[in-house]
């Protein structure tokens, strides 16, 4: 037994969620591992658990935790890290700078001098037969166990602002490898190294929740493509490509003299981590859920070591405290979240969340805004007020609808749309790209407002073509569907066949996107969500006499247009867009221009003024429309449409046990500043440089 600490197992201790009964099905009490003095490090591999006391190596069994192989190592006092390779050897650093191995197969044994500094980290490289080491003093070296010396050199040192990090954590250091780079935790910073070049960089820094400074990292580990951290102001947070996209507090406890900091780290297969804490704790942090799954005491002391692996079906979890005692726990993880999500689900209640949408649409007849004419209107008309949640853009004769054009796939237009639209709302609010799809001329661009990207998840997108049964793209559909919040949104801009006869066409493009509209990843079809936005040149006319059409335009009779409306009157017998609503019309028909003037078509075609452009969306309680026009802007032949609309989004509400989910009169149901960020794999793209488009000098003039 280690100085300090109590005798016999600790029983677990649980949060109040579940009950200690309930509870104690899934951790088991503590297996001690009997050895003599203290055990200064420890390491694990598959199957064994390994200790470095004062002058023995140790290996015991994972189940019986009783020792069942040692080795004599000199000077055992000073080792302060240990790791194990894939080849069996086992590596520990010492404080006097000397990496001692032994072979656990063969009991061969070496020694690589690192320097005069104390070793405070190690990991292997199993391929290259390599061990890595980062000393006291941040030196990395790399060291080849076949010749025993150094192949690789690089220093952090010179990276720490060490005034910045002026903290009285303590941060354990780490060493590890990942797809060709080093990743170092050194000082409460996270360097990056590239083993090729040793070019060095410093990890983006988190701030400080009370925006003091900086978030020392005290431990590290990788989950998939993140990185996660447990920093000094007891969070444990997810980077992935220097951004944030996920956050969980762990426990804290308001009558405790000294905050609670986690220790060290482990992940297992499953994705779980299970965080050590400074009071002696053990926490199962779920990524997946964002939350802490339980916790339990496993010593009178601080932690200063936690192992987690995958045993025969089993999670084993090994503990060495700061007193040098090491304890084993078996935990059943599936019953445990099972369990979790059972009691979540009984303490959360199901609200409504309004959101304002903005969907734009315009077809720009081959115009934008990089090509050098007029931009005159369109900024203000594309950026808003700002108050809108959801802003989404389709353009359509993005490009000229030739044979060559039909069967090219051509993004760039798509870029310059999207950075255009990121500049206009930049004005007036924080937004974030969502995804950008085209289809020949049909473009669709989707933001989010920044507050609610947290809540965004499966980002998908999806084109279908129509023009000449189905084989060209001049005539289609671009489609985005995400979810957000516990709704699902779909966003449908499409381009409908042309022509004041060519009803029955238009009705077949309908049906034809509505069935072929598909998701593979979400395996989603149009009928599988939740709300349906369906917008662009629908290219619907008025059945009514060019002359007659143009005198009501004269007249303002807009009531007596809509009557004889194609549109309406195919949703009225049901031939297409039955499930469909629409605001009121009280605007004047946005086809047919003459470039640049307000007078309605005047060539010798001399087409009937329609209502062509459109926005609908699939019939809804959640639905309402708020305004509903038209903006006079001169770049087309069509004038552009834009719906404001309040969406109702199902939100999913914690609620203590016994209280009811209603929010205080001052305090929102929603709170953007207390939700954590967003966390999914489908996370958003960044936008494109519009540098290449557009200099800073110009963007006075830029938006009109």
């Amino acid at each position: 037994m280690a100085e300090g600490e109590d005798a016999g197992a600790l029983p677990p201790r649980y949060i109040p969620s579940l009950t200690t009964n309930f509870a104690r099905r899934f951790v088991s009490s503590a297996r001690e591992l009997e050895h003599r003095g203290n055990i200064n490090a420890t390491c694990v591999d598959h199957s064994s658990f390994f200790t470095c006391g004062d002058s023995h190596l140790r290996q015991w069994n994972i189940n019986s935790a009783m020792c069942e192989r040692q080795w004599k190592i000199k000077d055992g006092k000073n080792v302060a890290c240990m790791t194990s390779s894939d080849s069996g050897w086992l590596w520990c650093g010492k404080r006097n700078g000397v990496v001692q191995g032994v072979d656990t197969k063969s009991d061969e044994t070496a020694t690589l001098t690192q320097s005069d500094e104390a070793v405070v980290a190690l990991c292997c490289c199993g391929q290259s037969g390599t061990v890595w080491a980062l000393n006291e003093d941040g030196m990395v070296l790399q060291h080849d166990v076949k010749s025993c010396s150094i192949v690789f050199r690089a220093s952090v040192r010179q990276h720490v602002r060490r005034k910045v990090l002026n903290f009285e954590v303590k941060c354990q250091p780490q060493i590890e490898l990942a797809n060709g780079e080093v990743w170092v935790l050194w000082c409460g910073s996270i360097f990056v190294i590239d083993e090729e070049s040793g070019a060095v960089k410093l990890a983006k820094r988190l701030p400080r929740s009370d925006g003091r400074g900086e978030d020392p990292v005290t431990t590290m580990t990788r989950v998939h493509s993140a990185r996660w951290c447990a920093n000094a102001s007891s969070r444990v947070t997810a980077w992935v490509n220097g951004e944030l996209v996920g956050e969980v507090p762990l426990p804290k406890d308001e009558e405790a003299v000294e905050q609670k900091v986690c220790t060290s780290i482990s992940r297992t297969p499953d994705g779980l981590l299970w965080c050590a804490l400074s009071s002696g704790e053990v926490c199962l942090v779920s990524p997946g859920h964002e939350a802490v799954l339980t916790q339990w005491t496993t010593h009178n002391s601080a932690i200063r070591t936690l192992h987690a692996v995958s045993h025969k079906g089993k999670i084993i979890v090994s503990t060495l405290s700061e007193y040098g005692s090491v304890r084993l726990w078996n935990v059943n993880t599936e019953g445990l979240i099972e369990a979790y999500e059972h009691v979540q689900a009984a303490n959360t209640s199901v609200s409504a969340l309004t959101l304002n949408l903005r969907l734009l649409s315009w077809n720009v007849n081959e115009w934008s805004p990089f090509n050098g004419t007029s931009r005159v209107g369109v900024g203000k008309w594309l950026g808003g007020d700002g108050s809108s949640d959801i802003v989404v853009l389709g353009i359509q004769e993005a490009v000229p609808l030739n044979a060559q054009q039909a069967m090219a796939a051509n993004t760039g237009v798509a870029d310059e749309w999207e950075d255009y639209l990121k500049l206009c709302l930049d004005k007036v609010g924080s937004y974030v790209l969502l995804s950008t799809m085209q289809l020949v001329g049909v473009v669709i661009v989707v933001f989010v407002r920044s507050d609610f990207v947290h809540a965004v998840s499966e980002v998908e997108t999806s084109v279908v073509k129509v023009g000449f049964k189905g084989l060209l793209g001049n005539k289609g559909a671009a489609c985005v569907r995400f979810n957000l919040f516990e709704d699902s949104l779909l966003f449908i801009c499409t381009h409908l066949a042309a022509g004041q006869k060519d009803v029955k066409a238009r009705n077949e493009h309908f049906h034809s996107i509505s069935e072929e509209i598909a998701f593979e990843k979400n395996d989603k079809r149009m009928d599988d969500h939740d709300h349906v936005f369906w917008f662009g040149d629908l290219n619907y006319r008025v059945d009514l006499p060019n002359d007659k059409v143009r005198q009501l335009c004269v007249s303002q009779s807009w009531d007596k247009l809509y009557q004889h409306d194609q549109l309406q009157q195919v949703q009225q017998d049901g031939s297409a867009f039955s499930k469909f609503d629409e605001a009121p019309i009280a605007f004047a028909p946005t086809y047919k221009y003459d470039h640049g003037t307000a007078t309605y078509d005047s060539s010798k075609k001399k087409r009937a003024p329609a209502y062509c452009d459109r926005v609908l969306w699939r019939k809804s309680d959640a639905i309402r429309p708020r305004a509903y026009g038209r903006a006079e802007l001169l770049q087309s032949d069509h004038r552009p449409v834009h719906a404001d609309l309040e969406l109702d989004v199902r939100i999913v509400v914690q609620q203590q046990p016994g209280v009811a989910a209603v929010a205080a009169p001052d305090e929102p149901l929603y709170n953007p500043q207390a939700m954590p960020p967003f966390n999914s794999e489908n996370s958003p793209p960044q936008s494109g440089n519009i540098s290449t488009h557009l200099q800073e000098a110009e963007l006075d003039e830029f938006f009109g």
